[in-house]
C-alpha cells in the first residue's frame, strides 16, 4: 500500500525475484487491488492501486478491512497476515493522512511493515539525507512492526552507482511477523 509512484510493483517484482507486477513512471499503472501468487502457489502478495491523500485513502482502508476480514472466514493459507505501507524516501515527508492510513491498518490486528522505498546506498552507504527520514519516522512512535522504517531499494541504478538492497531483510523480517502456519509458505 501507498501513494502513487513510490515503487509498490517494483518491490512486488523484487520480491518474487521476477517481473510480475506492471511497473512505469508518470502515470499509474495499478489499477485497482492485484493478487500475485509465486509460482509454487505458496505465496500471494496484492498490489493495490496508489492512492493521493483524501477521500481515497478512506476509500481503500475501507476496501482493505472488508478484505482481510472476509480473509479471515476462510482457510488460514487465504488469510492476510502483513501489511506493507510504501514510502519514497525522497519524498522526505509523511503526510497526517499517511499516518491515519498507517494506524487504520494496524488497527486491523495485522503486522505493519513501514517500507522506505529508493533509499540510495552507495559503497554500503546510505545518503544522509534518506537516513535523517528514517530517523524522523522512528522517533514518529507509529504502529509499525519493530517500531522502525525497513530500508529499501528494489532495483539498483548502475548510473549513479546504488545499489539494491534491503529486500532480503524485509523478506526475513516478514517471516519473523507471519503466523507459524504461514512461515513453510513464506519458506517455500
Amino acid at each position: 500500500l501507498g501513494k502513487t509512484g513510490v515503487g509498490k510493483s517494483t518491490l512486488i517484482n523484487a520480491i518474487f525475484g521476477e517481473s510480475v507486477a506492471r511497473t512505469g513512471i508518470g502515470q499509474p499503472v495499478t489499477a485497482g487491488s492485484n493478487l500475485y501468487v509465486s509460482r509454487t502457489g505458496n505465496l500471494g502478495l496484492y498490489d493495490t492501486r496508489g492512492f493521493e491523500l483524501g477521500a481515497s485513502s478512506a476509500q481503500i482502508l475501507g476496501e482493505l478491512r472488508d478484505l482481510v476480514q472476509s480473509k479471515r472466514t476462510a482457510d488460514a493459507s487465504e488469510h492476510i497476515h502483513v501489511a506493507y505501507y510504501c514510502v519514497r524516501a525522497g519524498d522526505h515527508r509523511l503526510e497526517p493522512a499517511e499516518v491515519d492510513f498507517i494506524r487504520g491498518l494496524h488497527d486491523l490486528g495485522i503486522p505493519v511493515f513501514l517500507v522506505l522505498t529508493q533509499v540510495h546506498q552507495l559503497n554500503g552507504a546510505y545518503r544522509p539525507e534518506h537516513m535523517q527520514f528514517a530517523q524522523y519516522l522512528y522517533e514518529q512512535g507509529l504502529p509499525i512492526y519493530l517500531g522502525r522504517p525497513f530500508l529499501t531499494a528494489a532495483l539498483p541504478d548502475a548510473a549513479l552507482g546504488y545499489t539494491a538492497h534491503g529486500v532480503p531483510e524485509l523478506v526475513d523480517a516478514t517471516f519473523q511477523a507471519a503466523p507459524e502456519a504461514a512461515r513453510m509458505a513464506l519458506a517455500a
